[in-house]
């Protein structure tokens, strides 16, 4: 009975002559109403407010007084404004302890002819602990009393969204994972028949995470709206005007934080989640402290530091198809593997990615199997050269490694082998002249102080890559054929996600 007693008690007072109409019974089973706890409250929270400005003022007239005439401006107009803030306060008590007069005028004029238990102590106190503390933050009684009916159950209902978005964010990080995962194991996959599907399996998830994204905008946007708008509702009502500016401050950097990680990691949508959760809790925390919610206050610290701890800006997963080139070196199997049964096959040209090899000759005619001498990988194509027959051995990923397969074929009596390359399926039929600047490409890298052994390896897979820097660029290079370097820096930027990673073409 006392939590009841000590929260009407100021309006009760205030609203005597038309208390003195209704029964003991008939008061006691008003007070259990949800509806009237919330006019009654709204009374008391507008009669405090007039109090307060009430004090305000006496203390600026006494400083008013105590002043110099010409220091008497500043404090004058402070006068003024409260004045104008003690018009509106007193309006909006008399509109409330109007409503609270009417709500009791209706309620005893439909129950004037029932006859009307009083709740016993018990149903009060359980009444009024619904409106009391509550470690949840929006279970408090000033939500309940100072928000309409249909209000307070919109916030419920963000409350109960917020929940489904949290799941749906969940079910995102398992795809995420699942992503990351397959996106590790096709980075080490040797050919390109095990790489194919998995990447097609990455390309699923992607557009399964993207469906799920949607939702998740979706969804937090509403929470975040009427949660935003309810909480300045409230605000507004309780006349909380330097709270309200700083929650709005509080949520807009939120949202200037989220604005800015469009575009940077994995999902805007989590990162954009992240940044305006992490805003609402503080702007909540705020309420808390200031509107006397101690219980709630801590679970908000607790879930708060909880959000922090989970990983919502997570890096992007890049998609590139891979280079996969069948790189073979020159052997020598005596007796030869080739034969009617086993035939050479055609030169296998890759529409991406650089690969040199060492022809042999070109003939009008096939040449005789014994007198290639047992050298492999063999193959052959009539497509260049006028349809002739160029014979080609082996498969290397660098000029050197060709060069030196030429000299080892001179030693076994071969006339005139040179090396050949094909650059994104182009045929290159000598190296010897000058190359078209297209070609070639460098790769810079900047956003580092140093590079990683990691991203050092990658490079120095490039026998003939060169890294030079350049203020706080460094430059890689040279690469022939813009896939080859692109498949490198994509790879680098795997590595250091936070580092700028560009292709440039050279001339040579």
């Amino acid at each position: 009975m006392k939590i009841v007693k000590f929260i009407v008690a100021g309006v009760l007072m205030l609203l005597s002559a038309t208390a003195t109409a209704q029964t003991t019974e008939q008061l006691a089973v008003m007070q259990a109403d949800a509806d009237y706890w919330r006019v009654a409250r709204r009374a008391e929270q507008a009669t405090g407010r007039c109090d307060s400005l009430a004090v305000l003022m006496s203390e600026a007239r006494a400083r008013y007084a105590a002043t110099s005439e010409e220091t008497r401006e500043g404090v004058s107009a402070r006068i003024v404004v409260l004045e104008q803030e003690m018009y509106a306060a007193k309006r909006q008590r008399d509109e409330a302890v109007a409503a609270v007069v009417e709500f009791e005028r209706r309620w005893i004029s439909t129950n004037k002819n029932k006859t009307v238990m009083a709740p016993n102590d018990n149903e009060l106190l359980r009444v009024a602990a619904q409106h009391c503390e509550s470690a949840n933050f929006i279970r408090n009684g000033l939500f309940v009393t100072s928000l309409s009916a249909a209000d307070y159950k919109m916030l419920c209902d963000a409350q109960t969204r917020e929940s489904v978005v949290a799941n749906k964010i969940a079910d995102y990080r398992k795809i995420y994972d699942k992503m990351v995962s397959l996106r590790a194991e096709y980075d080490k996959a040797t050919i390109e028949q095990d790489a194919v599907p998995m990447l097609a399996q990455i390309e699923q998830l992607r557009e399964r995470s993207a469906a799920l994204e949607d939702d998740i905008v979706g969804g937090w946007q509403t929470v975040a709206d009427n949660k935003t708008y309810l909480y300045n509702l409230l605000l507004e009502q309780e006349m909380q005007s330097g709270l309200l500016t700083e929650t709005e401050q509080i949520y807009s950097a939120s949202q200037a934080e989220a604005d800015g990680c469009v575009g940077v990691y994995e999902s805007d949508g989590l990162s954009s989640y992240y940044y305006q959760k992490l805003g609402l809790l503080k702007m909540e925390m705020r309420m808390a402290s200031e509107l006397g919610m101690p219980l709630a206050l801590d679970s908000l610290k607790r879930a708060s530091s909880a959000l922090r701890k989970e990983y919502f800006c997570i890096p992007q997963v890049s998609l590139e198809k891979r280079v996969f080139i069948d790189y073979e070196p020159l052997k020598v199997i005596l007796p030869t593997i080739y034969s009617s049964r086993n035939p050479i096959p055609q030169t296998k040209v890759y529409e991406r990615g650089t690969i040199y090899r060492i022809r042999i000759g070109i003939f009008t005619n096939r040449p005789n199997l014994s007198a290639l001498r047992g050298i492999t990988p063999l193959s052959y194509t009539t497509k260049y050269h006028d349809g002739k027959n160029a014979y080609f051995v082996g498969g290397f990923a660098t000029e050197k490694e060709a060069r030196e397969g030429v000299a080892y074929l001179k030693k076994l009596g071969f006339r005139d082998p040179i090396v050949v390359m094909w650059v994104d399926g182009e045929y290159v039929s000598d190296l010897s002249k000058p190359r078209d600047a297209e070609m070639t490409f460098n790769i810079e890298i900047s956003g580092l102080t140093s590079l990683s052994d990691a991203v050092k390896s990658v490079l120095s897979r490039n026998s003939e890559c060169q890294v030079s820097r350049i203020g706080g660029v460094f430059v890689a290079g040279a690469f022939v054929g813009r896939s080859s370097a692109e498949s490198v820096a994509a790879e680098i930027s795997r590595l250091e996600p936070s580092a700028q990673v560009t292709v440039k073409d050279i001339k040579r």
